[in-house]
């Protein structure tokens, strides 16, 4: 097939695109060949534009994408001789469950850029190892439209919603302000003691200028002092509002964004704030004063010696060359490095929680050595970066140390030559070395700055994703209050599909659960059942079709309403550090005790609360509970009945525990006459609902 394709100029360096979730590798390829093709996007924005499953995207996936942008494309198999014919970059299929694209093909390795941990070079045999031999060329047609949809949050954001900001600002100018006219006079002190007072022997004087010198100093170290401080408070304050600013968006985020995600990259995300704010509270105020004095020095420096400025200004545009020369490689190794943390980081805390099966299978060593290879990774990173820190640093010296040979050169022929006194060299020396060190300072706050975007990226990733929408007005805690509901749910040719590219769970579904009933959702394992569920109490919304409470819509009714009378014991539930009570009554500031203790009786918990030693106050948490199964599972259910819910949904509530106890517990919920949604295998428990569904009769 012919295809008539657009002449760009394709841009000649591709910035690699770092996957954020589990299984976009692909998206994250599309997004560099975008890129490559003078596009301008980044994973948030294509994750919005293109919705994704857990399961990932096949290639297939990826063509139908890059066609929705207006690109065209074609799957072909390769060899690892073919490798050089193929138009790159192009998109590989890699060790049969990723995908990478393929920049560069040398003459015994290519270079490959891996949205895992960025660009790699491998060699042929690496190659023949990991590539299954299958590829995809994409390439863009006349109606290609490159996205510019790119999406960051900007330091500006930050500052907005800082209280106290301005005030900050000022007082640390001025405070700053004076410290550097403080610093304008030592110099210049100098220059007279050492023209004026040695050659003329005048001692009075000198002690009036070494005792005002000396007032100077005293001043300069109660100012930095008062600086110090000030900047030390308001860097605690802004640490705070910005990591709960941070705290309460991620607390109203959908639920698939964390189960989309690794623990250790959400974390990670969370601790690029602290870069962001070192910035925001010490570096910028600090800056706005550099390029301040670095203007008044160099006037006095002009003022001085307009020659001996030009040698200055010329290392420092060198210099500027070299942190330009550097930088990319930097800001990657960067952007590597958070990434290569962040998955030992998950691995840890995957390590911690699975103690119990790594030991009843012997894996020890096995995840010893899985951290290890994740570890030396992050090490050579560290190891990468510092060598070209060495050789940036060693530049820097060399181009600063034969600036001062020049100076010292010129400045001594000046002295020589009458033109320059002794003192007036000795003072240009300091303002020279206050001139560099201001310049150098806001150059490399230059970089920084640009270095900041890798955590400002890491940051948006959170604060960009749109909130959970709990009501029509997309208000989290609504300040009107919604009548109380009796549980009537219907559901109304529901659809719902886990991504674009994934067939239907559910296709024109529709049901009706009365106020007050029992039913039972039954169907073999992937059929739906906790999909259907999580529809129903909001964690999920349908593509098409409505659910409805009572008759009103979920969303014009509110999931916050909605959430504050039902109740719901999954699958995965967590304890929570505290007390046996603090986990029946989830922490509440007023707990009614007496009903936790009934609620705990009518899970059948209350006699093995009781008979252990700390009775109520034993504590528990994640990882540090002595409980069985069966008792974390009707701790749980304790917890929904705290609540004195209207309706209850139950996904294998009572799959750890014993048939009669099951029967017990099912007989005295049942009693309370609420509506009562349960997921189940059991034939004890499906028996005691009043009606079942099941759902692979509606496939």
């Amino acid at each position: 097939m012919t295809t008539e394709n657009i002449e760009f100029n394709p841009k000649k360096h591709i910035q690699p695109l770092l996957q954020s979730e589990a299984a976009e590798c692909g998206l994250a390829c599309l997004g560099m060949i975008l890129n490559y093709y003078h596009g301008d996007t980044d994973i948030v924005s294509l994750r919005q534009q293109f919705s994704l499953s857990m399961k990932g995207c096949t290639m297939a996936d990826i063509l139908s994408m890059a066609e929705h942008v207006g690109m065209v494309g074609r799957g072909l198999r390769a060899d690892l001789d073919e490798l050089s014919e193929l138009q790159t970059p192009c998109i590989l299929h890699w060790e049969m469950a990723h995908f990478v694209v393929l920049e560069k093909v040398g003459k015994d390795s290519i270079t490959i850029l891996d949205p895992a941990c960025g660009r790699v070079t491998l060699n042929m045999q690496q190659v023949s190892d990991r590539f299954t031999g299958v590829a995809l060329e994409l390439v863009p047609t006349r109606s290609f439209k490159p996205p510019k949809i790119k999406q960051t949050i900007q330091l500006r954001d930050f500052w907005k919603s800082m209280v106290g900001a301005r005030g900050f600002i000022f007082s640390l100018l001025g405070l700053a302000l004076i410290l550097q006219l403080l610093g304008l006079i030592s110099p210049y002190g100098m220059q007279i003691i050492t023209d004026s007072i040695i050659a003329t022997n005048d001692l009075n004087m000198l002690n009036v200028v070494i005792i005002g010198l000396a007032l100077i100093v005293l001043f300069q170290l109660f100012t930095g002092w008062l600086r110090d401080f000030v900047t030390q408070r308001f860097g605690h304050q802004l640490s705070f509002q910005m990591q709960a600013n941070m705290l309460n968006h991620l607390l109203r985020l959908p639920m698939s964004f964390f189960e989309n995600r690794h623990l250790g990259d959400i974390l990670s995300k969370i601790q690029s704030l602290t870069p962001i704010q070192t910035l925001l509270a010490f570096t910028i105020p600090e800056q706005m004063l550099n390029v301040l004095f670095g203007i008044v020095t160099s006037v006095v420096l002009l003022i001085y010696s307009p020659m001996l400025f030009i040698v200055i200004v010329t290392a420092l545009l060198i210099y500027v060359a070299i942190r330009c020369l550097f930088y990319p490689k930097q800001r990657q190794l960067a952007m590597e490095s958070i990434v290569a943390e962040a998955k030992k980081e998950s691995n840890l805390m995957e390590t911690l929680r699975s103690m119990q099966a790594i030991k009843l299978y012997g894996k020890e060593v096995q995840r010893q050595g899985l951290w290890q290879n994740l570890a030396i990774k992050t090490i050579n990173i560290a190891i990468k970066n510092e060598r070209l820190n060495f050789w940036q640093s060693k530049a820097n010296e060399l181009i600063f140390g034969a600036e001062r040979l020049v100076i010292l050169y010129v400045g001594a022929s000046l002295v020589i030559n009458g033109q320059f006194t002794l003192g007036m060299f000795m003072a240009f020396v300091s303002y020279r070395e206050m001139f560099v060190t201001h310049v150098t300072s806001f150059i490399d706050f230059i970089f920084e700055y640009r270095m900041i975007s890798v955590h400002l990226e890491r940051a948006s990733e959170v604060l960009l994703t749109e909130k959970e929408i709990t009501s029509k007005d997309n208000i989290f805690h609504s300040n009107t209050s919604s009548p109380n509901i009796t549980g009537n749910i219907e559901l109304k040719n529901i659809q719902f599909q886990h991504s674009d590219f994934s067939a239907p769970v559910f296709d024109n579904l529709s049901l009706t659960i009365n106020a007050g009933e029992s039913v039972a959702i039954i169907g073999p394992s992937g059929v739906g059942k906790t999909t259907l569920l999580k529809l129903m109490i909001g964690l999920l919304s349908p593509q098409k079709g409505e659910i409805l409470i009572d008759g009103k819509k979920l969303m014009d009714y509110g999931l916050t309403n909605l959430r504050t009378q039902i109740a719901t014991v999954m699958q995965d539930e967590q304890l929570f550090m505290g007390t046996l009570a603090e986990n029946i009554h989830f922490f509440s500031e007023k707990p009614d005790m007496e009903f936790v203790e009934q609620c705990a009786y009518f899970a059948g918990l209350h006699q093995d609360i009781v008979d252990m030693p700390m009775g109520y106050n034993t504590l528990v948490g994640e990882m540090g509970s002595t409980l069985s199964g069966g008792q974390k599972q009707r701790l749980v259910l304790a917890r929904a009945l705290y609540k004195r819910p209207v309706m209850m949904f139950l996904d294998e509530a009572t799959s750890n525990l014993d048939v009669k106890l099951e029967k017990e517990i099912n007989k005295t919920i049942s009693n309370m006459k609420i509506t009562r949604v349960i997921i189940a295998h059991r034939p004890e428990t499906i028996a005691s609902a009043d009606r079942v569904i099941d759902l692979s009769l509606t496939h």
